[in-house]
């Protein structure tokens, strides 16, 4: 008999605490939506993993540096992981 399947969501490289270079050259109204980017995407994928219901969320690799993140990209994840705990 097989075993049952299961869904899960795999991300990497969200690198929520890398400084953007080249800021300074775009136009003034894409430069928060470029600085913004790493947590819009970084909340796509939670809210993804949230809307389909997987078995676990992996995330591998360049997720951010925890000896120099800053309080809003931990304070963001750690939002993140309580809300997935929280639909089990």
């Amino acid at each position: 008999m097989p075993a049952p399947a299961f869904r899960f969501l795999h991300a990497s490289d969200l690198r929520l605490d890398q400084p953007l270079s080249g800021l300074a050259e775009l136009p003034d109204e894409w430069k928060n939506i470029v600085a913004e980017a790493p947590f819009a995407a970084a909340q796509r994928v939670f809210d993804a993993a949230l809307r389909e219901r997987v078995a676990f969320v992996l995330l591998s690799g360049n997720l951010l540096d925890t000896q120099a993140c800053s309080p809003r990209a931990m304070a963001f994840l750690l939002d993140q992981f309580e809300k997935l705990e929280a639909q089990g």
